[in-house]
């Protein structure tokens, strides 16, 4: 049975409340979630709400590439919260809004964040 990957750092925040996790724990954590890679298909599915798979991936991404003078972004160490930023001030602070590959072998990075198991 294939169950989704639940993409939130708010989740460890909670987590560490119910479980009272050790900030040494909630380092570790977070280290794993920020070390996750995502992709720009993976990136538009958490954008819109929808389980990670091949076929919402496609209608995902093109969905953010038919927005012409936008693109999905993250900051610093929040790959889970993508969001939408004009393309020009992306390349004008390339430092401050970070890109999502568009592709990355999952074999090489056994990070890459993939649903069920």
């Amino acid at each position: 049975m294939r169950k989704a990957i639940v993409c939130d750092f708010y989740f460890l925040h909670t987590l560490r409340r119910e479980r009272s996790m050790n900030e040494s724990q909630m380092n570790q954590q977070t280290a794993l979630a920020v070390s996750t890679m995502i992709t720009h298909r993976q990136a538009a599915c958490i954008f819109y709400g929808e389980p990670i798979n091949e076929g919402n991936e496609k209608n995902c991404e093109k969905r953010v590439d038919d927005l012409i003078d936008i693109d999905i972004c993250y900051l610093d160490n929040t790959p889970f919260e993508p969001f939408f930023v004009a393309k020009v001030k992306m390349e004008k602070f390339p430092n401050h809004y970070k890109s999502y590959p568009r592709t990355i072998d999952s074999v090489t990075n056994p990070n890459l964040l993939r649903e069920g198991v």
